[in-house]
């Protein structure tokens, strides 16, 4: 155990200090008059009826109070709370906004719609703009001109979008079985050919190739930023997160070239591209995220890197009141006093390592499970909570003041706030993975936008999802994803239907999905639409099954006395015809 400090008087009256300034401060930003004296009044009743027990337990605490320094012999730790637990809830975790879609999100009932608020139509004509110039060089590599290297367009790339979000759908299916006579569903075969769809595929371009190599001197990540800033611009703009929000690694599975590749053994993945993001731990909104482009260099000066990244994150929320919790990679002493100065709290475990740690609290051995031990600073605790022996957790806390233990699960309150709010990124995660529109890529770019496409449609179901509560519908997530697929899709099935040169099967198929009755021929009733003997055949006495009808006497006919004739002529021998009849 640390050596008791000796001045006791000094440092209990500095740690008093600290505390009437934060106080100070928090009354001068939000406090007027009328509020104050509404406090006034609030304290008096406490006074009439907890004074003495207020003191008593006040007395009790100052008596068993002691002093502890971090390793860094700068930080003081009190080993009792520096505030009485009959005070009022704190000021910093009153959220006063509530969570909910907003803005053009607020009240949006159809699936494709959620869906665009995030992927919207200037970042779908932007894909066009850029894949129509890839395809452009692409096709003259072609020796013969083929019928799948046409430009794109807004409806098609939507299609494809649809694609990829169905084949999320059928689990372990790839996108050549998908598009087998044998094995696939006749949907994708009827949205485009397979050959298409891999040369789109092959050509989806996020930026310009033009000036790409100017933008990737100053950004690595130059060839999807265009595309990822418009993405969390939207997801910042659509929702309000709920009351506590999470930061944690999102890895996205990679295993082709990137100079920012990563391996962490701690995700399924393994190896894959990194995002540092923010969800709402109890929706799994994906709230915004920051790709990890490689290891950054900082000043002496600067706040830690892990800081940065949770300031930049939480930027939106700030002066909100929320609570962030952070694993042991985020959390440190700094930025729990970066956070408490945006009037933000933070709740998190903390590596063992850090300076500001009591060594005494990293001692373990001979403790009975389930032991918890608690400090203190201004707005802030940390505890030391060892489950099982010779093992143990740090969690700092600035959320929470007293020293409450559950009686029944033996875990401190600090540790079951944490356990129920650290898995807001990993669920996210985890939907995304349920059903993936990720295909197989050697692009990393590409990679990136199937995970767009995921974190959009987890997003757009969480909005869809909480405009819909009033209704009595399941909110099953595939039959979101099936119902969005097809909306995406449906434009791009009309207008192949309308392809002249489409083969038959197809367009019964497409008739059949966009349950269209097919167009029928203008014969009258009770004639017999069957190809039977060819007339003219017939008066040669030679027998000669007929191929088609005469549209007008619906007589049949051969390929040899079938004439075909354009709208023009016709009309020209509707006329001549007119005039034999008055002649």
């Amino acid at each position: 155990m640390d050596t008791l400090l000796k001045n006791v008087d000094e440092i209990t009256a500095e740690l008093y200090r600290q505390l009437d300034e934060d106080d100070m401060s928090d009354a001068d930003d939000s406090s007027s008059e009328t509020e104050d004296r509404v406090l006034e009044n609030d304290n008096v009743v406490a006074d009439d009826f907890q004074l003495s027990s207020d003191e008593e337990y006040d007395e009790e605490i100052e008596a068993d109070r002691e002093f502890f320094l971090g390793k860094d012999q700068e930080t003081i730790w009190s080993s009792q709370p520096l505030s009485s637990k009959y005070s009022r809830t704190p000021s910093r975790n009153l959220v006063i906004r509530l969570p909910g879609p907003k803005g053009d999100a607020k009240g949006e009932l159809i699936e494709v719609n959620c869906f665009s608020l995030f992927l919207t139509n200037y970042m779908v004509e932007k894909i066009v703009q850029y894949t129509n110039e890839e395809i452009s060089i692409r096709s003259q590599n072609y020796a013969t001109k083929q019928y799948y290297l046409g430009p794109t367009n807004v409806i098609e790339i939507r299609a494809i979008i649809g694609l990829y979000l169905k084949a999320g759908i059928y689990h372990g299916i790839s996108m050549a079985d998908s598009f087998s006579v044998e094995n696939g569903p006749p949907l994708f075969r009827a949205v485009m050919s397979f050959n298409r769809f891999k040369f789109l595929t092959y050509c989806l371009r996020f930026d310009s190739k033009l000036t790409r190599n100017e933008r990737r001197v100053v950004d690595k990540f130059a060839a999807f930023r265009e595309m990822w800033d418009l993405f969390t611009i939207q997801c910042k703009n659509n929702y309000t997160p709920s009351e506590y929000v999470t930061v944690d690694e999102t890895l996205l599975s990679f295993r082709g070239r990137c100079p920012f590749k990563m391996y962490l053994p701690a995700k399924p993945d393994k190896y894959g591209l990194k995002i540092i993001s923010i969800c709402d731990a109890k929706t799994f909104y994906f709230y915004g995220g920051i790709p990890y482009i490689g290891k950054e260099t900082r000043n002496r000066n600067d706040l830690l890197i892990p800081t940065q990244y949770v300031l930049n994150l939480v930027e939106p929320i700030m002066g909100t009141n929320r609570n962030v919790t952070t694993d042991n990679w985020f959390t440190s002493i700094e930025l729990a006093e970066q956070l408490r100065v945006k009037k933000l709290t933070l709740v998190g475990t903390l590596r063992k390592n850090k300076r500001e740690v009591p060594p005494h609290m990293l001692v373990v051995k001979n403790l009975p499970p389930m032991t918890t031990r608690f400090l203190h600073a201004p707005e802030m605790t940390l505890l030391s909570f060892s489950k099982t022996k010779n093992k143990n957790v740090l969690v700092l806390s600035t959320m929470h003041e007293t020293e409450t233990i559950n009686e029944i699960s033996k875990k401190p309150e600090q540790i079951e706030f944490y356990n129920k709010t650290k898995g807001g990124v990993d669920v996210f995660d985890k939907l995304c993975h349920q059903y993936s529109s990720t295909r197989k890529t050697n692009r990393w770019p590409l990679r990136y936008f199937y995970g767009l496409l995921d974190a959009a449609a987890v997003n757009g179901y969480v909005i869809f999802k909480h405009n819909n509560l009033n209704q009595d519908k399941r909110f099953i997530r595939s039959k979101f994803i099936t119902t969005l697929a097809f909306q995406l899709l449906e434009p791009q099935l009309k207008v192949r239907q309308e392809c002249p040169f489409l083969p038959k099967d197809l367009k019964e198929t497409i008739e059949k999905i966009l349950k269209i009755q097919p167009i029928e021929s203008a014969a009258p009733s009770g004639v017999n639409r069957h190809h039977g003997r060819c007339e003219f055949c017939r008066k040669m006495s030679v027998d000669r099954k007929g191929t088609s009808n005469c549209t007008k006497c619906h007589r049949s006919l051969c390929a040899q006395h079938r004439l075909s004739i354009c709208s023009t002529c016709d009309i020209k021998y509707q006329l001549l015809e007119e005039e034999i009849m008055m002649e």
